[in-house]
């Protein structure tokens, strides 16, 4: 009997290979290899760099956004302080470990391999911004076919700002990947009315959360998608499927609010100081009420960032989505739920396109409504946009040689902007922040035997100077320091602008009041004040 319960074993496995090679598995493995590798390999290289902070023209809104500066060392400052002195938190400290909770915990277990290093806080990211690719790739290749699923996939592994964005010891593209993961599991719910893989996508989506709480915007689409197909599709689904997508998305939501309940519950009492001021004041001030939301529109459509920064993604995708959603519309009015033909330009959308389409215009519209729009928070974008620009370059290469050619033509032009871009940073690499850093690490340590920094950049420069820190505070009054300053009094303070040391003289006179400049450094091409940064001894 046990012979031919393994035998049966056995057989089954053999079909199900069968089955995996009639079907392309092992060409589609390999595929997702290849862009796997192509992302890493762009996203890895001179990882130390400094990032291309003069094309104002390809990653402009900068002179909004010191994030190049403080916020790299400002997310990994909890990880930091683990590493060298064993304690997650430092008291009167805004600890970012309060929101970024998973994100400060692949911080630390970089750290943990590698030791406290700008490279190792910034192998995470890239590693995750890599993944994104071939996750694309497996969304789309139901859908769209092997080769233009390669095409989306392939926009996305070579986008300039996506990749240099991927460099950084920033949350955004961590928590986009993970986003696009959990999108992609939904997805095969929705396909094999799993729900089971409802709650696992679920799943993954928390762990977005714990990257950055930005990741909640999946839920808002995946609400829109359900109200799309229960009140435009009319519940009715093709192939008949038996279970709703619409309580897929109800398994999912529940599982997602469950998971997210019972998680900042338990990180309340440790955090709840942090976590109740960042949550309040930081989104506070971005989603400003109906005003704010006004004026965050009017700054979207003078400014233009997705416009301007992605010429052709974003238009295909744009187009491609309005288009998918249309085509989803005329099919629920005219009552003709079945796909048509493959290549009739009005057949019905596949579900991964729908989502996508609204992907990119919800995470559109959310965006645009804040009332600040750095660069960075348009990331969320370009997954949607690279796989409805490849919907759109499929239908335009199935209407004839003419479009044919325009499709290639646009394609080509895409991934040669990215990669003039590219090329043009990657000829000359600079490593101002880390030669920064070093210098002001061993001014400081000829000072004195145990050097304290103070300032905006301090953290980011702590990165690979490892000295002790005080963090000045982002957006809170300078009262907020006073405990700290008073346990970690400073010995020396490095100064972005000419404004800062005034402000601080006359609030803090016993430790700022007799400062005497000692150095300075052109750090990142000066791009957010102009000046250079100064590095000044503390004399109390």
């Amino acid at each position: 009997m046990s012979r031919g319960v393994v035998g049966l074993g056995a057989g089954q496995l053999l079909r199900m290979i069968g089955r995996l090679r009639a079907s392309g598995f092992a060409v589609d493995v390999a595929v997702a290899a290849i862009l796997l590798a192509l992302a890493l390999s762009l996203r890895l290289a001179w990882l130390q760099a400094d990032p291309p902070v003069a094309s104002l023209g390809r990653l402009g809104n900068l002179q909004i956004s010191g994030v190049f500066l403080t916020d790299e060392g400002w997310y990994s400052r909890n990880a930091r302080i683990h590493a060298l002195e064993g304690t997650w938190t430092q008291p009167g400290d805004l600890n970012p470990i309060a929101i970024t909770p998973l994100f400060s915990a692949m911080q630390r277990v970089a750290f943990e391999i590698s030791g406290v290093s700008l490279i190792a806080a910034r192998t995470g990211p890239a590693l995750l911004g890599g993944l994104a690719p071939a996750v694309l790739f497996v969304l789309l290749r139901r859908p769209l076919g092997r080769p233009f699923a390669m095409v989306g996939a392939l926009l996305l592994a070579t986008d300039f700002t996506s990749v240099m964005y991927s460099r950084l010891a920033l949350t955004e593209i961590p928590y986009i990947t993970l986003l696009l993961t959990s999108a992609a599991l939904l997805l095969v719910a929705r396909r094999h009315a799993s729900h089971g893989l409802a709650a696992g996508s679920a799943c993954v989506g928390l762990l977005a959360i714990g990257f950055k709480l930005s990741a909640v915007s999946l839920t808002l689409v995946v609400i829109v998608d359900a109200v799309f197909v229960a009140v435009v599709l009319g519940f009715r689904y093709r192939g008949g499927a038996a279970l709703s997508p619409v309580a897929l998305a109800f398994t999912w939501a529940a599982t997602l609010a469950a998971g997210a309940t019972i998680f900042f519950a338990s990180w309340v009492e440790p955090f709840g100081e942090d976590a109740a001021w960042l949550t309040s004041r930081l989104l506070g001030q971005r989603l400003g009420g109906v005003g704010a939301m006004v004026r965050g529109y009017a700054v979207f459509l003078q400014d233009g960032v997705p416009w301007h920064h992605w010429p052709i993604l974003f238009p295909l995708g744009l187009g491609g989505s309005l288009w998918v959603l249309a085509m989803a519309c005329r099919h629920a009015v005219s009552g003709r739920f079945q796909r048509g033909p493959p290549g009739t330009i009005f057949e019905m959308p596949p579900v991964e396109v729908r989502f996508l389409a609204l992907w990119l215009l919800v995470s559109t519209a959310g965006v645009a409504s804040l009332s600040y729009q750095p660069l960075r928070y348009f990331l969320i974008l370009v997954p949607s946009m690279a796989g409805l620009a490849a919907i759109a370059l499929q239908q335009l290469w199935r209407r004839g040689p003419l479009l044919r050619v325009t499709a290639a033509l646009t394609l080509g032009a895409a991934i040669a902007i990215s990669a003039f871009d590219y090329v043009a940073w990657a000829a000359h690499p600079r490593y101002s922040l880390l030669e920064t850093a070093h210098s002001i690490g061993r001014r400081a340590r000829a000072d004195t035997p145990r050097p304290v920094i103070c300032g905006r950049i301090a953290d980011t420069l702590a990165l690979e100077n490892r000295l002790p820190t005080v963090n000045l505070p982002i957006g809170r009054p300078l009262e907020y320091i006073g405990p700290r300053l008073r346990r970690y009094p400073p010995t020396h303070l490095l100064l972005l602008d000419g404004a800062e040391l005034p402000r601080l003289s006359v609030r803090y006179p016993e430790t700022f009041g007799r400062a005497s400049p000692i150095g300075s450094f052109e750090l990142l091409k000066n791009y957010y004040t102009a000046e250079p940064v100064r590095l000044l001894r503390l004399e109390h």
